[in-house]
């Protein structure tokens, strides 16, 4: 998500993180409260205003490193895209895991814009 989007969809990431939770992921970090707010990362762009990029979940499995990202519909998916197509290219250069959870009424949604990204469908968790 987002950085506008993030408060109207607390609930969602909160039930992700339980979900993560159960599924024995460890260290999980989320930029929800309650939470350790993950490693962001400042984008610059000349002549613009910075933007800082903050995976909405990271945490550890079987000593990977993972970022999950909510596919959510968004009221910029430009941003979005730009945002996951930055995490896609973090994740390859530094070898952690990239997911995009989502749930009912945001699936399409997810699934085109991971397209648009080239992720594969088998990385789209549905909760």
């Amino acid at each position: 998500m987002i950085q506008p989007d993030k408060e109207g969809y607390v609930e969602i990431t909160l039930k992700a993180i339980e979900y993560l939770e159960s599924a024995g992921y460890e260290n999980i970090r989320a930029d929800v409260k309650d939470y350790p707010q993950p490693k962001g990362y400042r984008k610059s762009i000349k002549g613009a205003e910075d933007t800082n990029i903050v995976p909405d979940i990271v945490a550890e499995k079987h000593g990977y490193q993972h970022i999950f990202e909510m596919g959510l519909k968004s009221s910029e998916p430009r941003m979005l895209k730009s945002k996951w197509i930055f995490l896609k290219t973090l994740s390859e250069m530094k070898n952690y895991k990239l997911n995009i959870i989502t749930t009912k009424g945001h699936i399409k949604f997810a699934q085109e814009n991971a397209k648009y990204v080239q992720l594969d469908d088998k990385k789209i968790i549905r909760i």
